[in-house]
């Protein structure tokens, strides 16, 4: 019997051999076993990846981040990032300065900062990005010109700020601090005057074992074991620094299914065990973490129920164990946690400033400044006094009071005079005084005003006059006199210092953002939660028009919002108004760190443990009163910042090794997600994601980074129940970094890779969708050359020693090695349209051929293919076969003329497979290995079934 299985699409993308008998779902129709630098395209074809254009080395060939500058559709560019340098990329080509070389700045980063999974973020307003790193006070790029980039720390004018320290209250009148810290490796400085802490330190649980199932029988798994908690006092020496180790959860084992149908002689099926939960150490001490439970296992009629692994107390919670078919896997623990307590520094402690404006010194009579608080702000809050002045108006500053931010002065005139008075403030950056109002009198009649004082800082107001005429008339009390008063309302109020020298425990040395109340000292004051060693924001975004700042060292899942509209100030006012900045904490019992934020109608803040959405609530403004948090799901989130599709947010889980999506469910009420590499784990076992970015055209694909330098792609359209994966791979090269900025027909993928230890960047080539060969980019970390008579090309010594791919005119010339940095093509005959680079191996292979019979499943039985019809589009070149060592070639030409490329096919051509055999597991290969394109939409084997 002759059946005809029709292949439509490869939209179910590259599946585990895990699903090799999942023939039940769709995407196994629509699946493949390999998609090797192959691109799922949105309509379902599979379409072999365009080249990667050489760009050139990154700056000293060292190794780059990229962050895109978006500031329209039509104006983008890459930034390069390199320890201590950045460098431009548009259109493909680094953007040059006068003298003609790439334009370069310096940056404030270093090596360090760009290891692994590089924990840079950033947001854009206009031409300015806002850049955080958690070893690093807020940073700013900011355009001024196409060749003119600014790398700068934020020039942030006002707060955020600690609780302030007021009065004494507590023993020995020290302030008390509690750190916290969730899975990590930390390196703990504390204050000098720090002689012993209390420490609560727990092990991470244990995975819960996944279970056994098969059919009706379940075997389920062993429930992980609880992490160790311990609690003790340490003595603490000062200047040391101390390295904290605290334990991220075990992982839950996956559970196994096996076939219901299988004979129990013959049926053997386990759950994974769980990972066991990692310890935790400080101080000296260790709290050991949970055991993993193990799997359940059907043997036989044997079922054998996981155990719990080994268990303590206290800890981190352990993972609950697979149960069942709808809950097979088992859950992962909960996370260690070290919480560090101590008593530091002194509230009762006083400062007092040399100057009110400018250059100043700040003096403490306790030791409270660190090294750590330079570049920092800190806040000094004074009294300050009501003013009141009366008098005669002159053109004197005898009439002048200063008047706090948000108060007012107020004016009134008493008595006969005639003639006029002016109300003036002094404008601190222009040093002007400038005109508020003029009042005119009639010798009888008096008036008062108010004017507020809108700025952010105390503001002097005068009055004056040239012409207050007092004379008094027949007949009038010579008491009744004109005069006018001017009085200010006093209030507490903050003044800011930056602390730019460290002097000794009780003195530095700082500049005046904002001026100061007095000179006198006070206890009322506060440092800048930001510093080296409190740690520094580890995301940004932006919502309801604030800047906001999240997650630190010291305070992991606060969040600071700016004041609407002034994103560099972080301050409050007295008192606190709905526009004034925000701070707030998540309401999670763990102390997870936020790590990415997203700002749909609600910001949705996500951490290491879990998500959260962030609002005013009931549709209301996020403001200093009114803020409110929800936990969504748990789940967590690693360093690599998210993307958003549409709606939903795409991002990799804490561990690195799945991808999850996530979008508001009006079912559920909240925000929620599938687990979108569930059906190709095979792509991640082992390894975690490093980068990912979102190239929306041609065909809405996520690229990610694998930490062994592979690149995975996911081609994602979900109101389609599109999500199909796909792998791509460079020829000796790793990739390392990838960024997408809109281009002029397509969206433009840019990748940082490593070939020979030196990093360079390149540029995804541009599709075309015709049938014209001569100008198909196939080649990667390649280049085009175009001209006439074109016999050789010189200056590849990028790909000095690399056997090279060369299409010439349309034609596929044999590969050559890159000798001196040249290639000769031909001694006799020119070209006037090469590419050249590194060969570009494309290979797709479907999964098993199965079909279903009347009489049961195909999957036992042997059959045999021995031919098929491909359905192409736009493609000459390539192989096919069953085995990947028994390849036959694609046979493409028809009515060319000679010495003329064959034109791309596009339709249908059926294929005899020579080397067919009977066998119970056929798999289709098509490869292409040549500098030429190929899109396969569809396939029908002509399958022989078999006994």
């Amino acid at each position: 019997m002759v059946m005809y299985q029709l292949k439509p699409s490869f939209a179910g993308g590259e599946l585990s051999d895990s699903m090799y008998g999942r023939v039940d779902i769709n995407k196994y129709d629509n699946g493949a076993a390999m998609l090797k630098n192959f691109v799922v395209q949105r309509y379902g074809g599979a379409r072999n990846r365009n080249g990667f254009k050489h760009i050139g080395e990154t700056y000293g060939g060292e190794r780059a981040f990229y962050i895109p500058f978006l500031y329209s559709s039509s104006e983008t560019c890459i930034i390069e990032v390199t320890a201590g340098h950045c460098r431009f990329i548009a259109k493909g080509a680094y953007v040059a300065g006068e003298d003609g070389a790439p334009y370069t700045i310096t940056n404030t980063l270093n090596d360090a900062d760009l290891q692994g999974t590089c924990k840079i973020k950033y947001t854009q307003s206009a031409d300015v990005l806002f850049i955080v790193h958690p070893a690093h006070y807020p940073m700013t790029l900011t355009r001024y010109a196409a060749t003119d980039w600014r790398w700068e720390q934020m020039p942030i004018t006002g707060g955020p700020f600690e609780d302030s320290n007021g009065v004494a209250v507590t023993e020995e009148e020290q302030t008390v601090q509690v750190y916290k810290y969730g899975p990590g490796t930390y390196e703990l400085s504390l204050p000098d005057t720090v002689s012993s802490v209390s420490v609560e330190l727990a092990g991470a649980g244990g995975g819960g074992g996944g279970a056994g199932v098969s059919g009706s029988f379940i075997a389920p798994g062993g429930d992980g074991g609880a992490g160790e908690s311990l609690r003790f006092t340490a003595p603490v020496e000062m200047g040391r620094k101390y390295e904290l180790v605290v334990g991220a959860s075990g992982l839950g084992g996956n559970g196994k299914t096996a076939d219901a149908s299988t004979l129990f002689a013959f049926l053997n099926t386990q759950g994974a065990a769980g990972t066991a939960g990692n310890a935790s150490t400080a101080f000296g001490y260790t709290a050991r973490g949970g055991g993993g439970g193990s799997g359940g296992q059907i043997m036989g009629k044997r079922i054998t129920s996981g155990t719990k692994g080994t268990s303590y107390s206290g800890g981190g919670a352990g993972g609950v164990k697979g149960t069942d078919a709808a809950s097979i896997n088992g859950k992962n623990g909960g996370d260690g946690h070290c919480y560090v307590r101590f008593r530091y520094g002194s509230k009762a402690a006083k400062i007092s400033v040399s100057a009110t404006e400018g250059e100043v010194t700040l003096t403490a009579d306790k030791d409270i400044f660190e090294r750590d608080n330079v570049g920092g702000l800190i806040e000094l809050t004074h009294y300050k006094k009501s003013e009141y002045k009366k008098g005669v108006p002159d053109a004197t500053d005898a009439l002048m009071v200063s008047c706090l931010p948000g108060s007012s002065v107020y004016v009134e005139s008493f008595g006969f005079w005639e003639g006029s008075f002016a109300l003036e403030k002094y404008n601190e950056s222009s040093a002007m005084w400038e005109l508020v109002r003029t009042q005119d009198g009639n010798h009888s009649q008096n008036y008062n005003f108010t004017d507020k004082n809108e700025e952010e800082h105390i503001v002097r107001y005068r009055i004056t006059s040239s012409k207050f005429d007092t004379t008094i008339w027949s007949g009038e009390n010579e008491h009744q006199k004109g005069y006018v008063t001017i009085q200010s309302f006093g209030d507490d109020y903050s003044g800011i210092v930056k602390i730019k020298e460290y002097v000794s425990g009780k003195s530095v040395k700082g500049k005046v953002l904002r001026t100061i109340g007095s000179t006198a000292a006070t206890q009322n004051w506060a440092f800048s939660p930001w510093n080296r060693s409190k740690g520094y924001p580890t995301a940004a975004g932006f919502f309801e028009d604030r800047l906001v700042f999240a997650g630190s060292t010291r305070y992991p899942q606060t969040f600071w919002g700016s004041k609407v509209g002034d994103y560099y100030n972080f301050g409050t006012s007295n008192p606190i108004v709905d526009d004034d900045a925000v701070t707030a904490t998540l309401n999670g019992g763990q102390m997870n760190g936020i790590k990415a934020m997203v700002a749909f109608g609600e910001l949705i803040l996500l951490t290491s443990g879990g998500e959260y959405k962030v609002s005013g609530g009931q549709g209301k403004a996020l403001t200093p009163s009114n803020t409110l948090s929800q936990a969504q799901e748990y789940r967590g989130i690693s360093d690599v910042l998210p993307v958003t599709v549409g709606s939903r947010i795409v991002f990799a889980q804490q561990q690195g090794n799945i991808i999850r999506d996530l979008a508001y469910s009006y079912e559920a009420d909240k925000y929620t997600g599938d687990d979108l590499n569930l059906l190709c784990s095979h792509l991640f076992d082992g390894h975690k994601v490093t980068a990912m970015t979102y190239q929306q055209a041609p065909d809405s694909v996520i690229w990610f980074v694998r930490d062994d330098g592979m690149l995975l792609g996911l081609t994602y359209i979900k109101e389609q129940d599109i999500y199909a994966w796909h792998r791509h791979s460079m020829h000796d090269a790793r990739f390392v970094n990838i960024c997408c900025i809109p281009g002029d027909e397509y969206d433009e993928l840019y990748a940082v890779i490593e070939r020979k230890g030196r990093y360079e960047s390149v540029m995804l080539g541009k599709r075309n969708d015709n049938d014209v060969p001569e100008e198909q980019f196939y080649v990667d970390d390649g280049i085009t050359v175009r001209g006439e008579d074109i016999k050789e090309i010189d200056g590849l010594d990028w790909l000095e020693d690399e056997t090279v791919a060369i299409l010439a005119d349309g034609n596929v010339l044999p590969a050559q090695k890159v000798k001196n940095g040249k290639i000769v093509l031909s001694e006799r005959h020119g070209f006037s349209i090469v590419h050249v680079g590194l060969p570009i191996d494309a290979a797709i292979k479907t999964l098993p051929i199965e079909y279903q019979a009347q009489d049961g499943s195909s999957i036992s039985r042997k059959k045999r293919v021995g031919s098929l019809s491909i359905l192409f589009k736009n493609t000459r070149g390539g192989l096919y076969g069953l085995e990947k060592t028994k390849l036959d070639e694609i046979k493409w030409r028809t009515t060319e003329g000679y010495n003329q490329p064959t034109k791309l096919f596009t339709g249908k051509k059926k294929i005899v497979l020579p080397a067919a055999s009977w066998d119970d597991t056929q798999q289709l290969i098509i490869k292409q290995d040549a500098p030429l394109p190929m899109t396969v939409l569809a396939i029908v084997p002509e399958i022989v079934a078999g006994g």
